[in-house]
């Protein structure tokens, strides 16, 4: 019964930390927030920023072609990185790197 118990629990914390997909034509800021980005990341005053840089000015340091080309994987650009692998659509890609292009 007490395994029971713990499974049902764990179960329970696995499913609330889940990020909720966003709708299909939201933009590019819903996925930053779906994702919990602002566990890691901050912008402006949003977020934690401890672990990943901040992001408030990545749009004036960074191409659309090199946020691209991070977010598909992060690992392969840079080796040993914590940022986990998004695992994005090209198109909820696309609109993630949009906003954080803005960011200026």
């Amino acid at each position: 019964m007490r395994k029971l118990l713990l499974l049902w629990f764990a179960a329970a914390f696995a499913f609330a930390c889940a990020p909720s997909a966003p709708a299909p034509d939201a933009g590019g800021q819903a996925y930053f927030k779906a994702l919990n980005c602002r566990s890691c990341h901050k912008i402006g005053d949003e977020g934690a920023g401890r672990v990943g840089p901040d992001l408030t000015m990545v749009g004036f340091c960074k191409s659309r072609a090199w946020l691209d080309l991070f977010l598909k994987e992060p690992q392969a650009w840079k080796p040993g990185t914590l940022m986990p692998s998004p695992r994005l659509s090209q198109t909820a890609r696309a609109k993630v790197v949009d906003y954080l292009a803005s960011l200026k």
